[in-house]
């Protein structure tokens, strides 16, 4: 099977274990505002220029729309736990090569990678998605292969039960 080409991809590929689902609580939150939009196109009662109120209506009025039709989160089904973006580490290239980083990963070294300089702008970059309910942690090193081709470099490992428990403070302290 061919690496992911990035997390998301891999909790798709994964049925069994992962789900899509929407916050319900949001969703009518964003109902909610986008018939406050509605009403506020059709009787601008804020005391602002029509044209002003009816523009940020507008865009408001998509917004709450986009965001009720379309936003949804990961859970794994297993524990019920959303999964989050935790961590995104930049690696010094001149100190960090994209094999290093890889074989790190696939070892599960991940005092390596926490150890390694961060820097800002470079391509090699190690992205951990969590599950606090399940403990789990899923960890893909990404890659800039060009300047409109970033995708996994290598395949998502999962870290969870005792695992997860000894990286958690690792992985924690790459957040600062």
């Amino acid at each position: 099977m061919d690496k992911p080409q990035n997390a998301y991809d891999y909790f798709i590929n994964h049925k069994e274990k992962f789900e899509q689902r929407s916050d319900e609580k949001m969703k009518k939150i964003y109902m909610i505002a986008g018939i406050v939009c509605v009403v506020l196109l059709i009787f601008p009662i804020i005391p602002l220029p029509n044209w002003l109120v009816r523009v940020a209506v507008v865009i408001g009025g998509l917004y709450c729309g986009f965001k009720y039709m379309y936003d949804t989160d990961y859970y794994n089904k297993e524990s019920g736990g959303k999964i989050e973006s935790v961590l995104i580490k930049k690696f010094l290239r001149e100190e960090v090569s994209l094999d290093d980083a890889v074989k790190a990963l696939e070892k599960k070294d991940i005092k390596f990678l926490a150890d390694a300089t961060p820097t800002t702008d470079v391509p090699v970059q190690l992205y951990v998605y969590e599950d606090k309910v399940g403990k789990e942690y899923y960890c893909q090193i990404m890659n800039y292969y060009a300047a409109d081709d970033f995708r996994g470099a290598s395949d998502v490992v999962v870290l969870s039960d005792d695992e997860y428990d000894k990286y958690k403070d690792l992985i924690n302290s790459m957040k600062s």
